[in-house]
């Protein structure tokens, strides 16, 4: 019966590897701005136009579920997602915008986590998951040339800094709570740049890095699992400063511009979006709701910001102006079977 499995997981990675694209895409280094969305549900993906709010679906295949982690080429042409191979472990794929062309770029006899494109497109990293220590890969975004590069306890969420020099993620290096550590992508300079005394906490959004490649934004676990307060860190010498005190505060990102940081905060009761400058000052809630918001991400022009509104069993997409005005709505959740994961 094993045997039988084996072969059947075989046959599925080779009509996988019949339907992709052979050539390299030679502009997926080219940043531009990107008027769609694409996002990911249990066994979909789907885009969505933001000026139109004309919808999508642009794939789906039987033989993979669990699909998350999904992120737009810097050219907006690729896509590149994570998913569970039936009978098998969670691997990296990649396809065109228009669903066409997967490809898959992992064969990994254990699951792929955490996967993040580099800022010019042509390198993933990940982690291999192991007990009890956990490895930090590089590969290239064609599959080819995989490198580890660092092993450490409860190693996760990595991210590149915006120069592609770095890259910083959670983990327990030399402490037994996990920290933040940067490491260059060649694998050398391993650097511990806090010294928490308590549980830092795991969550995509703790941190990010600021547009120069200098700072990291974090934010630190004191009140529940995922929020707490936020502060940022120099790299060169450790030095930091405190942004926030309310010990609700998470789920960072810094907008394109570098001026302003979107945050969630459930300081005034619920989880609700709120943004600030980049020195702490003008901290402002930009939705008032009996509800929960999350994730939000800065559109390419710094003035609007994309966040998933969770109520119940559903998650619905909305896109707001950075001043709190101009809500729109661009998915209905009760038929996406959970909104996993989003890019723009």
């Amino acid at each position: 019966m094993k045997k039988k499995n084996l072969i059947f997981v075989a046959v599925i990675l080779s009509l996988l590897m019949l339907s992709c694209t052979k050539k390299d895409d030679p502009e997926i280094a080219s940043e531009v701005p990107s008027n769609n969305i694409v996002f990911t549900t249990i066994d979909k993906i789907y885009k969505i136009d933001i000026n139109s709010k004309v919808q999508q679906e642009i794939f789906r295949c039987d033989s993979l579920s669990s699909y998350g982690d999904i992120q737009l080429s810097p050219n907006k042409k690729k896509i590149f997602f994570s998913a569970k191979v039936r009978n098998s472990n969670r691997q990296i794929f990649t396809l065109n915008l228009d669903g066409t062309g997967v490809k898959q770029i992992s064969n990994q006899n254990f699951d792929v986590l955490y996967p993040v494109l580099s800022p010019d497109g042509s390198k993933i990293s990940f982690v291999k998951y192991g007990y009890p220590k956990s490895y930090l890969c590089i590969v290239d975004a064609t599959g080819k040339n995989e490198t580890i590069i660092l092993s450490a306890e409860n190693l996760c969420y990595p991210i590149w800094s915006p120069d592609g020099s770095k890259i910083a993620m959670q983990a327990g290096l030399y402490s037994y709570y996990a920290q933040i550590i940067i490491i260059n992508t060649d694998g050398s300079e391993v650097k511990e740049l806090t010294n928490f005394s308590s549980p830092f906490g795991y969550n995509r959004n703790k941190m990010c890095w600021t547009n120069d490649s200098k700072k990291i934004i974090f934010s630190t676990t004191t009140t529940s699992y995922d929020r707490g307060s936020i502060g940022y860190i120099n790299i060169s010498d450790k030095s930091s400063k405190w942004l926030t005190s309310s010990g609700e505060d998470g789920m960072i990102d810094i907008s394109p511009n570098g001026e302003k940081i979107a945050f969630i905060s459930r300081r005034d009761g619920n989880e609700e979006i709120y943004t600030m400058d980049f020195d702490g000052k003008n901290q402002k809630r930009l939705i008032i709701s009996t509800l929960y918001e999350s994730t939000p991400k800065w559109l390419s022009d710094s003035k609007r910001i994309a966040y998933l509104y969770r109520g119940g069993s559903n998650d619905i997409l909305y896109i707001i102006n950075s001043d709190g005005t101009d809500q729109l709505q661009l998915t209905e959740g009760i038929s996406y079977n959970g909104l996993s994961s989003f890019d723009l």
